[in-house]
């Protein structure tokens, strides 16, 4: 009887080794589909500070070096003198002209690697200037006027989101110096002086 049951339960085992798999797989391909968004990615410098030394600033303005200045020459004058309460005067009458090289009311001022982006399109990308809150900077009561803030760079290629792939740029604008009378900083109040905008073209 043990025997006969011992051939049944190897029957048994038998019949349901034949049912299970054995070293047996399924195998599908999946494709993955990602849909990514037109994107731009700004870095830029949130305050701007420039120094101008003398040396540039003379340098723009052109004449003859005279210690910390420049000097214009204007040239032969003759007077005649007078006498006024006891002294002679001989009046020149000196006629200030500015370089014909430069206009003190509109000065360009290129700010170079001032903002980089990248990002995806499927067409280019543009930065464009324009102008802040305050456009005038104070010193006192001295003053310097921004106008005509400008990317010259033209419209760019996507570079993508890697960052060493970043495009940089500059911003120009013109600078009214008539009024800058005095020495040391002048600002804005804290408030932008211009703006920056990233197009998807």
């Amino acid at each position: 009887m043990k025997t006969k049951l011992n051939k049944i339960a190897l029957a048994s085992l038998v019949a349901l080794g034949t049912m299970l798999p054995i070293n047996s797989q399924a195998q599908v391909g999946v494709e993955v589909i990602i849909g990514m968004p037109g994107i731009a990615i700004l870095n830029y410098h949130e305050v701007v500070e420039v120094d101008i030394p003398a040396a540039a600033l003379t340098a723009l303005i052109g004449g003859t070096a005279a210690g910390d200045a420049m000097a214009f020459e204007e040239g032969q004058a003759n007077a005649t003198a007078a006498e006024n309460a006891g002294e002679l005067e001989a009046d020149f009458a000196i006629n200030v002209t500015e370089p014909t090289n430069i206009d003190f009311t509109n000065i360009p001022l290129l700010l170079q690697n001032v903002w980089s982006v990248r990002g995806i399109n499927n067409g280019d990308m543009e930065v464009v200037a324009g102008a802040g809150d305050q456009q005038t900077l104070t010193n006192g009561a001295a003053s310097i006027v921004t106008s005509n803030p400008e990317v010259p760079q033209a419209a760019f290629a996507a570079p993508g989101m890697n960052p060493n792939n970043a495009v940089s740029g500059d911003v120009r604008l013109a600078l009214d110096l008539s009024n800058a009378t005095a020495v040391g900083n002048y600002d804005g109040g804290g408030q932008s002086t211009y703006t920056l905008t990233v197009n998807l073209l």
